[in-house]
């Protein structure tokens, strides 16, 4: 019984170590090219709690929104998931969008649709949309953002371009 469990914190430590080794080489290649739906009045990428880590039945992801130096009042993306290794279990919006005006969670199609806003510009503030996914598995997976985009207070709406970002996952369950 001693030499399993030995065995199985050996397993985890390694896994850990590779985790860690690949999460230090996918920041050093994002950091040659832009991690995050960029563009220069605004932002929309993905961020990866730290607890996550230490819970093996849950991914936490907050999808972080920002704007520098504009006023936006709407945001509307949808993200992939891997339906095979993600289960979306439930969502929380942060207080400055009052108004969801579409969220829609398809587990069986692996995507995630928010579309929200304020009645009220948004400068300077950064709004987080929280997703709790449950992962049944250990391996990797990827989130991935099929579209997005940041809609200006500027009376009509104009629509601020975004990039495309890719965020690879490695779940220990």
């Amino acid at each position: 019984m001693q030499k399993f469990k030995q065995k199985k914190i050996i397993v985890f430590l390694l896994l850990f170590c590779l985790f860690l080794g690949n999460a230090s080489l996918a920041r050093a290649e994002t950091a040659l090219v832009e991690p995050a739906l960029f563009h220069p009045e605004g932002m929309i990428y993905f961020s990866i709690d730290k607890a996550s880590y230490f819970d093996s039945d849950f991914l936490y992801v907050d999808i972080i929104l920002s704007a520098s130096s504009t006023e936006y009042n709407l945001v509307d993306f949808n993200i992939n998931f891997d339906n095979t290794a993600l289960t979306l279990a439930s969502t929380s919006v942060s207080n400055n969008f009052p108004l969801i005006l579409n969220e829609n969670i398809n587990n069986e199609g692996g995507h995630y649709t928010f579309t929200g806003g304020s009645p009220l510009p948004l400068n300077n503030e950064i709004q987080t949309v929280s997703l709790a996914f449950e992962k049944p598995t250990t391996g990797f997976t990827k989130l991935s953002f099929n579209h997005a985009g940041i809609f200006l207070a500027d009376g009509s709406g104009q629509r601020i371009s975004v990039l495309t970002e890719v965020h690879n996952v490695f779940l220990i369950k």
